[in-house]
């Protein structure tokens, strides 16, 4: 199935396109900090900070303004390696819904890719009597971010709040699908994603030279990370059991970092775990949030364990 989008295309802050973080698209950040002060970090200023800014965890106070650039990514595809590299967005959908009494459609799994085109818009005459596809008054008052419509075409649209765990692991330059199959197969072996309805997704991004962010590479945007996420649309014991168990896993034997903005908390040992693993990134990132937060203002219940060790 082939749909065309026309305007503006927003893929979210991470999205699933082959660029590189929105972090990396900021040359310039102002911020609030704990003095009530403004505060503006730029690369010529100090690239440091600035590099410190551009993922801060709202630990370096308010962000008030942010000057972006913009680069598109690339064209075409083939196979995997090809369809990642060259696509402008590559998604893996590995869906493990149970089907009373329908077991041979128990699992469904979606490829969706995007990419630009230059081929002519077509005219929307032949449409202008059709009722909208989406028609809800509703998702204008959404106080959260929808990442998936969760139903198949013909069921109408429904929104659910989508619960996600979420770890990125460096991917080799010659890269193959049964390299992702052995990394995922915590998830695709086991029974519980199919009580627990959960879903597993991939997708493929540039690293970043961003060094607080969950894909930093030392070599920037050369390196590709592939995302993987654990998602379920009801948060219960079990699908924090079953996610901290893969994420643990993944962190384990592949060196993945979790996504700060989705859920980590949970994994077992991860503070511990990320505390080694962002040592030096750390003892920068909070030398300089010092400088905007001394008395620990902004550093709350979850961000506090991560420098109490150091701080002692």
């Amino acid at each position: 199935m082939s749909i065309r989008y026309g305007g503006v295309f927003s893929m979210g802050c991470l999205g699933a396109a082959l660029h590189t973080t929105m972090s990396d698209e900021l040359t310039e950040i102002t911020i609030v900090n704990a003095y009530g002060e403004l505060h503006i970090y730029s690369e010529a200023d100090d690239a440091e900070a600035f590099n410190v800014a551009c993922v801060n965890l709202t630990l370096l106070g308010i962000i008030y303004s942010l000057e972006t650039f913009f680069d598109n990514g690339p064209d075409t595809c083939l196979k995997l390696n090809e369809l990642v590299m060259s696509n402008d967005s590559t998604e893996l959908f590995y869906w493990l819904t149970a089907r009373f009494m329908k077991p041979e459609k128990n699992e469904h799994f979606w490829l969706k890719q995007s990419r630009h085109t230059t081929d002519p818009v077509e005219s929307p005459e032949k449409y202008k009597d059709q009722p909208p596809t989406i028609d809800h008054s509703g998702f204008a008052d959404l106080p959260d971010a929808i990442h998936f419509d969760v139903t198949k075409p013909g069921e109408g649209i429904r929104v659910r709040r989508i619960f996600d765990a979420s770890a990125a692991f460096k991917i080799d330059p010659d890269f193959l699908m049964n390299e992702l199959v052995a990394k995922n197969q915590a998830f695709s072996s086991s029974e519980l994603p199919r009580r627990l309805f959960a879903i597993l997704e991939v997708r493929f991004i540039r690293a970043t030279s961003k060094m607080m962010s969950f894909v930093y590479d030392a070599k920037g945007p050369e390196a590709v990370y592939c995302v993987t996420n654990v998602m379920g649309s009801i948060l219960i014991p079990e699908l924090l059991a079953f996610s901290g168990e893969v994420l643990d896993n993944w962190i384990d034997k592949y060196n993945t970092k979790p996504h700060w903005t989705k859920l980590w908390e949970h994994i077992p040992g991860v503070i511990p775990t990320l505390r080694t693993e962002y040592k030096d990134r750390l003892e920068v990132f909070n030398r300089i949030r010092k400088t905007q937060d001394p008395f620990d203002m902004l550093a709350n219940d979850t961000w506090q364990p991560l420098f109490k060790e150091r701080e002692e």
